[in-house]
């Protein structure tokens, strides 16, 4: 049965990894970033997931760099976008460094990956703290499940009680970063399959690598799911022509979304599903 819910569709700009080198509309400055936020809004997206880079252009969690760019979203566009930073570790950040600059930031939003913040089980009880203190925060989070393994851990993990808010979310990534990178409808199903025989009730949202992304958005969407797109995980159009924009994807899975009769979320019914006061 068709999820009639309103879709909230999250833009992922930038990413870790890719450079100008890559795609020249690639946003990386705070004031490409504004400006890429103002087209996504615009396009229908209700949430950017942010990532800053450094001066030569790598990926960083600095504090400085994250409220530089959160300023400069915010006086482009007020408060119409959620603001979800991330804490991708990239072989880098260690599980304290990750949750340090949630804890110095105190942002509105953070993306959280399982795996990297509990690489084994005896971070879990520092992760359980941080948690909570998220909660106490009410900072809405996200948890990036990569995996079936992921998948089990959290099922395990919230058995426990850990993920106190029913508003929190996860994030299943179908695909990954590889030569030839691409993804297929079917991997949500494998996702799915393990998510529903753990009886699991939290929403759920979606991001697929390769030129496949709006096919696995609007088939992932079908299912009760909420699409992440954007440039950190595509480039291309199915037919393979280079995407202009982060600002052309949002459009595109909005249009398409759209002409499926589905309601696309406003920031306001974004922030009330993830639990933002």
């Amino acid at each position: 049965m068709q999820d009639l819910s309103p879709v909230i569709i999250t833009v992922a700009p930038n990413g870790a990894r890719r450079t100008k080198v890559d795609h020249p509309a690639i946003p990386l400055t705070p004031e490409e970033l504004a400006l890429c936020a103002e087209e996504c809004m615009e396009a229908g997206a209700s949430v950017i997931h942010l990532h800053v880079r450094d001066e030569q252009s790598k990926h960083s969690l600095d504090v400085g760099r994250y409220q530089e760019a959160i300023v400069a979203i915010r006086e482009k566009i007020g408060d119409e976008l959620v603001i979800q930073v991330t804490t991708e570790a990239v072989g880098h950040y260690t599980p304290h460094e990750q949750m340090e600059m949630v804890c110095n930031l105190q942002p509105e939003a953070v993306s959280l990956a399982l795996k990297e913040l509990i690489p084994d089980a005896q971070y879990e009880a520092g992760f359980s703290n941080f948690l909570k203190w998220l909660d106490i925060k009410g900072v809405a989070s996200q948890f990036i499940l990569y995996d079936e393994k992921d998948v089990e851990l959290f099922a395990s993990l919230n058995e426990k009680g850990i993920f106190r808010r029913s508003s929190d979310w996860v994030l299943f990534v179908l695909g990954k970063y590889q030569e030839g990178q691409g993804s297929d409808p079917r991997q949500l199903d494998t996702f799915l399959s393990i998510w529903n025989a753990k009886r699991q009730t939290h929403s759920w949202g979606f991001c697929a690598f390769g030129s496949e992304e709006i096919n696995c958005a609007l088939a992932g969407a079908v299912k009760g799911g909420h699409p992440r797109i954007g440039f950190e995980n595509n480039l291309r159009r199915p037919d393979g022509v280079l995407l202009h924009s982060n600002g052309e994807s949002v459009r595109t899975l909005s249009e398409a979304l759209k002409s499926q009769n589905r309601v696309i979320a406003s920031v306001k019914e974004a922030r009330k599903a993830m639990g933002i006061a």
